[in-house]
């Protein structure tokens, strides 16, 4: 089998470098709901990201805009000059993270039992290639040849990255999965490509989509027994 991840809250888990970053810069004098905070942090991110990557707005603006918005959403008011603060906190602990030992397991089964595995992720090319070389994932996977949304033009949902991905990797799409941990991007997506699809929906989100993935888990262990079960 072929297993393609989603990069960010999939193979890692967001919420870390997130609440880290929280509790060095703003935990002593805001007191939000962090979880809900990270969510809306997540919402905003997706508001903009497109725009972004289109150069309608700067990556600066983008960044600012969502953690704003995200206070925002709890009642309160934060600066630009905070926003910027945070973002470069949150940027520096996630250049700095530690791939987890279920996540890690999962991959060595993949590895043993020789499944293809690879990366797809939208994001900025410089800022999603630091975070993979501090998981060190090229122990698993060819990392020079993930597929990153800035560098293909294209961005998930949109079909045309998975297009890119499959000829990449010469993929078999009867034996593929993509595997995504957000139902709008990476599970719509997928579907409209033509992929099957396993949600990794561990913050149990609501699905609004219509879609129905092949597959839904809810953890890292019940992953990695799909995985053996579909091998």
């Amino acid at each position: 089998m072929n297993y393609l991840f989603d990069l960010d809250d999939t193979v890692y888990d967001l919420s870390q470098p997130f609440v880290r970053a929280f509790d060095l810069i703003f935990a002593r004098d805001y007191p939000v709901d962090v979880n809900q905070l990270f969510i809306g942090h997540r919402v905003h991110s997706e508001e903009t990201f497109a725009r972004s990557e289109r150069n309608e707005i700067s990556m600066e603006d983008m960044y600012c805009y969502r953690i704003t918005a995200a206070f925002r959403d709890q009642g309160y008011s934060i600066t630009r000059q905070q926003a910027l603060l945070f973002q470069n906190t949150y940027a520096e602990i996630q250049h700095k993270l530690i791939l987890g030992a279920e996540m890690a397991e999962i991959l060595d089964y993949c590895r043993d039992t020789d499944q293809f595995v690879q990366i797809v992720t939208n994001g900025p090319s410089e800022h999603q290639r630091k975070k993979i070389s501090s998981l060190g994932l090229d122990k698993w996977m060819d990392t020079s040849a993930i597929v990153i949304s800035s560098e293909t033009g294209f961005r998930k949902p949109e079909r045309e990255i998975f297009d890119i991905a499959r000829e990449r990797f010469n993929l078999d799409l009867n034996k593929t999965y993509f595997v995504g941990d957000n139902v709008d991007t990476d599970i719509l997506g997928a579907h409209n490509a033509g992929w099957k699809s396993i949600w990794f929906n561990h913050r149990h989100h609501p699905n609004n989509t219509g879609i129905t993935p092949d597959y839904t888990v809810y953890s890292y262990r019940e992953l990695l027994q799909l995985i053996k079960d579909l091998t």
